[in-house]
């Protein structure tokens, strides 16, 4: 069987990212890359049932990935069960998943290792009169997991150090 009809033989994904990781992905790149900048280099607003969430220019934004509103149903499909449960929102980014716990009634504390994005949590959790406690910390380095009954964070997808790479 030849590379072109090895090729043929995959999901129609896998033909794609395939196609993505040659001549296509170099040239596209960069573009993507100052389109990305551009967009998010702007204070942005962001919603989700009800709560409100600012994002600040270089924090990621919870809106493009499916994970974080997978997350987030799922955490609002348990009900009180989440009440009084002690959180940690590992990678908090803008803090809408420490936010939803502290919401549903979790004891929450909220980190990240980039200061910038810490203190984009406790805007939002004052913003939304939430008591989300935050840290900047390089995961539980300092903090402890004792009495933790619950860790949540964000699937590894940056290829760059997540501390500078705001």
């Amino acid at each position: 069987m030849t590379a072109r009809n090895d090729l043929w033989d995959l999901p129609r994904h896998g033909r794609l990212a395939r196609f993505l990781r040659g001549p296509v992905r170099r040239r596209l790149s960069p573009v993507l890359q100052r389109r990305f900048h551009r967009r998010y280099a702007i204070i942005q607003r962001w919603r989700w049932r009800g709560l409100d969430i600012i994002i600040q220019p270089g924090i990621f934004p919870p809106g493009p990935t499916i994970s974080t509103t997978v997350l987030l149903d799922h955490l609002s499909a348990r009900g009180d069960a989440l009440r009084g449960v002690q959180a940690f929102d590992l990678g908090s980014g803008t803090g809408i998943v420490a936010l939803a716990l502290a919401r549903a009634g979790a004891v929450v504390t909220a980190s990240d290792i980039n200061p910038r994005a810490a203190a984009n949590v406790a805007e939002n959790a004052a913003l939304n009169r939430l008591p989300v406690s935050v840290v900047v910390a390089d995961q539980l380095k300092g903090i402890g997991g004792s009495g933790l009954a619950l860790i949540t964070t964000p699937p590894p997808y940056y290829p760059a150090d997540p501390a500078t790479a705001a």
